[in-house]
């Protein structure tokens, strides 16, 4: 997590006036050309906002579904682009071909309240390969790249990796520095009581997860089908419910481990079970017990609702991944809604209470309640992915290189000869051991002396950058000062 505080922010990069492709996560349900859930949209809107008060000549680019390398009429981002235009009150101009130069005249002739969106990039079959011959395409006349597309960070595609390492001036967006900043939260320590509710399909896809998690956890509160394997790993009969047979053992491990680290495991106590053999009134039930071996487990029963929603109000962070039963299917819902009803009113009463839902099904299953989640993260895979190694291939592109870092920690002394025995760093940061590496003269012939110090904190730059000196200044080094150019 400390190495992502390195990764520049919206507000660390000079934006005004230039020229910014933002990659943005706009893979929304569309029928018939009409979006059913603008949720990733909205979220995207803040940068873009950021962006035009900058007055920045802006193209968006984004992918809509799998066409695998193919134009598919029915996955184009024109309903997309019709809807930011109407969110944000712009004219929203679609560009048909990422290789062409149609982008560069596009830009030169950019009015005011005008924003360019690239089809679909998933058209051109080099976005899914990470092409670098697409990257350098989309890379002319592009001041500044900013990634605000959490959900696709765990790709190596070439907007979100090959693309970045061509640009020296990267960093994240806001939404993307509110997913790195809520979701990172439950990977540090924290004086709060914390509880995880983990649902969904496999055990084996959450290992990572748990294990990192575990250090600071109080509780682990686990459903859906995945429960099913650790309720078989205890011994209970789960009759024709799917569960993952060769993550018995992994299961069973993590069971000894949460005993041995005294945090709790919850599992359901009774089931909403389903019998596609029998008929009527028998097709369907509650029980502690299936009331056949050919029943399936599909949603916690109301016991062990219960159970969940008196155990969860005791933590004041919650973090949610995977739904609690087959909640797209009635009346298998109720165990996914009435915890998420539950945390909604905790969250929004409690000024201590902190929730995130963990994006993708869950936050499809409660949208309902998502308005008073403290967060909702735009990314399913991409947040399961970020638990389990937070430097994901998306985020890994924005880390700046060794060079960069060094470029970044050199300052200067402007105003000719510096006073005997008095040094800048000093002056301001006297526990700092800055060295001096070099003299040279600025554009106008003045003498100044270039002084560098190691892996300076960001606060210190920003403090010491512009600060008055008596007799002179310290200003951010440029090129001309570090290669005798004139």
């Amino acid at each position: 997590m400390k190495k992502l505080e390195e990764i520049r922010t919206l507000s660390d990069l000079d934006v005004t006036e230039k020229r910014v492709i933002i990659r943005l996560d706009l893979n929304v349900p569309i029928k018939d050309q009409e979006i059913q859930d603008d949720f990733r949209i909205r979220e995207s809107l803040p940068s873009l906002r950021y962006l035009l008060q900058k007055e920045a000549k802006i193209l968006i680019l984004a992918h809509l579904g799998r066409p695998k390398g193919e134009v598919v009429k029915n996955l184009s981002l024109e309903a997309v682009g019709n809807r930011i235009s109407q969110l944000l009150g712009v004219d929203v101009l679609l560009v048909e071909e990422p290789r062409g130069d149609a982008t560069r005249a596009l830009f030169a002739s950019l009015k005011t309240k005008q924003l360019l969106l690239m089809e679909n990039l998933r058209f051109d079959p080099g976005e899914k390969s990470n092409d670098t011959t697409l990257a350098s395409h989309l890379s002319q006349s592009i001041d500044v790249y900013i990634n605000d597309a959490f959900g696709v960070c765990h790709r190596e595609h070439c907007s979100v990796s090959a693309l970045p390492n061509l640009m020296p001036e990267r960093g994240v967006g806001l939404l993307m520095e509110k997913e790195i900043k809520h979701l990172g939260r439950f990977l540090q320590k924290q004086e709060s009581s914390r509880a995880v509710i983990l649902g969904g399909a496999k055990v084996s896809d959450k290992i990572k997860l748990i294990e990192n998690l575990m250090p600071h956890t109080q509780a682990f509160l686990i459903g859906g089908a995945m429960a099913n394997t650790f309720l078989k790993a205890q011994g209970h009969s789960i009759g024709k419910s799917k569960f993952e047979e060769k993550a018995l053992p992994l299961a069973k491990d993590l069971l000894r481990k949460f005993e041995a680290r005294d945090i709790k495991c919850i599992l359901p106590i009774d089931y909403a079970w389903y019998d596609e053999q029998k008929e009527g009134d028998m097709k369907f039930g509650y029980g502690e017990k299936l009331m056949s071996a050919t029943c399936q487990i599909f949603d916690l029963g109301p016991k062990s609702i219960k159970l969940f929603q008196e155990e969860l109000v005791k933590y004041e962070e919650v973090f949610w991944n995977g739904p609690l039963g087959f909640f797209e299917r009635k009346p298998f819902e109720k165990g996914t809604l009435a915890v998420a009803k539950t945390l909604s009113e905790k969250t929004s009463e409690a000024e201590d209470s902190f929730t995130v839902i963990g994006g993708g099904d869950t936050a499809l299953a409660i949208a309902e309640y998502a308005e008073n989640m403290s967060h909702v993260s735009t990314g399913g895979g991409a947040s399961l992915e970020f638990m389990q190694n937070p430097i994901m291939p998306g985020l890994k592109a924005l880390l700046p290189t060794r060079k960069e870092i060094a470029a970044r920690e050199r300052v200067v002394w402007v105003g000719g000869e510096m006073p005997e025995g008095m040094d800048p760093m000093r002056e301001f940061q006297p526990q700092d051991n800055y060295n001096q590496d070099r003299s040279s003269q600025d554009r106008r012939g003045n003498e100044q002396t270039s002084y560098v110090k190691p892996k300076a904190p960001p606060v210190v730059r920003k403090k010491l950058e512009g600060e008055s000196i008596p007799g002179g200044y310290i200003r951010r080094a440029k090129k001309e000062d570090t290669d005798g150019s004139k």
